[in-house]
């Protein structure tokens, strides 16, 4: 019984921290996603600044 709960333990710490290592990339994943969209935001603006300074 003692193997048992041990077992038990060590597994559901193995799978809380397999959560944890899922959640902290897609995190990561989220943070480069939104980070190339503020990068495309501003070469959009930069041009958009661009041809109206032009005009």
């Amino acid at each position: 019984m003692d193997l048992l709960m041990m077992g038990t333990i060590l597994g559901l710490g193995f799978l809380f921290l397999i959560g944890f290592e899922m959640n902290k990339k897609a995190k990561v994943k989220l943070a480069e996603i939104e980070l190339k969209r503020d990068q495309v935001a501003l070469e959009k603006k930069k041009l958009e600044l661009g041809l109206r300074s032009d005009t």
